[in-house]
């Protein structure tokens, strides 16, 4: 069967903007985007904000480095496949404002924008609960 491309929807930038924007600023996990050659952090959606503990200003006055726990070995892995690598997916550990530690699952993907400059999602979620239940259960299957 034949599609017929006279039915089909052409999105428009302003199309693809909503749908982005609205992508971002729902989503589940937490969001920022990166400039990866100057490490600044250009964009955090609400999700980031609540993890982090922190406002988007607060966000915006750091770096990307400045989130992660540089003490963790899995961090250091992390960043050096990323200069390698245009995605990356590890467990690794970052800093909210208070100073906590919190273990995330995170994916890093490397773009290039319409304008050809590069950028870097970094989507995280906290991982916390899901060690306790596994820590939980492997313990409980020890007795």
């Amino acid at each position: 069967m034949n599609k017929d491309l006279s039915q089909t929807v052409n999105y428009t930038a302003l199309d693809n903007e909503v749908e982005y924007r609205y992508f971002f600023e729902s989503g589940l996990n937490g969001m920022l985007v990166f400039l990866p050659h100057s490490n600044e952090i250009i964009a955090a959606n609400p999700t980031a904000c609540s993890l982090l503990g922190m406002t988007e200003e607060e966000i915006y006055s750091l770096t990307n480095l400045d989130l992660f726990d540089l003490s963790n070995p899995n961090v250091l892995i992390f960043l050096e496949e990323r200069k390698h690598k245009q995605k990356v997916i590890a467990e690794i550990t970052i800093i909210r404002k208070n100073g906590t530690v919190f273990p995330v699952m995170v994916e890093s993907l490397l773009f290039k924008d319409n304008n050809g400059e590069e950028k870097n999602y970094f989507i995280f979620r906290d991982n916390t609960e899901l060690i306790t239940t596994v820590q939980e259960t492997e313990k409980a299957a020890q007795k």
